[in-house]
C-alpha cells in the first residue's frame, strides 16, 4: 500500500489537526470561565496545559524536525559538506525542544519571587524568557555562518518560520505575563492569550518541516518516504 502526498497536502492536515486542537482548546476555555465547567477531560484538549494532546503534537512536531535534520545531515556527511556537523547539531537542538516541550524543564526557571526582588518589568515575570532570549542570542551567533551558506530561498524559509515559533514561545509569552499582571492569570483573556501562543508555536513548527522537506526534495531532486510495517 502506498500513499502519496504533496507537501502542500501534507501541510494542510497539520494544520487541520492544529485547527481541531485549537477549538477544542478555546471551547473548553469558554467552558470553564463562562460556564464554570471544570471537568478533569478537559485537562487533555487545554491549551495552557501540559502533559496533553497539544504538548504532545507539538512535540511530535519537533521531533519529526529533528528526525528530518539527522536524514540531511546523514546525507551532507556522505557528501563530505563541511556543515554536515550544523545540521547534526541542528537535529540534536529539536530533539532536545521536543523532550523539553514534554517535560517542561524551561518552567524550572520561572520564579515569581525572583521577578519582585529584581524588580524586573511585567513582560519579564515569567522569569525563563531571560535565558531564553540569551539562548535564541548564542542560536543566532552559532548558526550565522551556518545560514548564510543556504540557498536564499530556503535561508528565508529557515529565518521566517523559526522566528515565528520564537515569536510564540517568547514573544507571547511576554504578552502573556504583562496580561496576566494587568488582569488575572486566572481568566479567559489570559487562557486565550496561552492558545494563541500554542498556535503560533506549532504553526511555526509546521511551516519549518515545509522548509525542511522542501530543502530535501530539492537535495535529492524527487522526494519519496516509505514507511514499512515489519513483523
Amino acid at each position: 500500500m502506498q500513499v502519496q502526498l504533496s507537501l502542500r497536502r501534507l501541510v494542510l492536515i497539520l494544520l487541520g489537526v492544529l485547527t481541531i486542537l485549537a477549538i477544542a482548546s478555546s471551547a473548553v476555555q469558554v467552558g470553564k470561565y463562562v460556564y464554570d465547567y471544570r471537568e478533569g477531560w478537559t485537562r487533555m484538549v487545554n491549551m495552557d496545559r501540559e502533559m496533553n494532546l497539544p504538548t504532545w503534537y507539538e512535540a511530535a512536531l519537533m521531533a519529526a524536525s529533528g528526525t528530518l535534520l539527522g536524514i540531511i545531515a546523514q546525507r551532507k556527511q556522505e557528501l563530505q559538506d563541511r556543515f554536515s556537523r550544523d545540521w547534526r547539531l541542528l537535529s540534536r537542538i529539536f530533539y532536545l525542544l521536543a523532550f523539553d516541550e514534554i517535560v517542561g524543564i524551561h518552567e524550572l526557571f520561572i520564579l515569581p519571587d525572583l521577578a519582585d526582588d529584581l524588580q524586573l518589568p511585567w513582560f519579564l515575570h515569567s522569569t525563563w524568557v531571560i535565558p531564553g532570549i540569551i539562548a535564541v542570542g548564542l542560536f543566532i551567533r552559532r548558526f550565522w555562518r551556518f545560514g548564510k551558506h543556504l540557498e536564499r530561498s530556503t535561508r528565508w524559509r529557515f529565518v521566517g518560520s523559526l522566528s515565528l515559533f520564537v515569536f510564540g514561545v517568547i514573544g507571547m509569552e511576554m504578552v502573556g505575563s504583562t496580561y496576566a499582571q494587568w488582569q488575572h492569570q486566572q481568566s479567559l483573556g489570559y487562557a486565550m492569550i496561552a492558545t494563541l501562543e500554542e498556535v503560533i508555536e506549532t504553526c511555526g513548527m509546521i511551516a519549518f518541516i515545509y522548509a525542511l522537506l522542501s530543502y530535501l526534495r530539492d537535495l535529492q531532486g524527487s522526494l519519496n518516504i516509505e514507511i514499512k510495517l515489519l513483523p
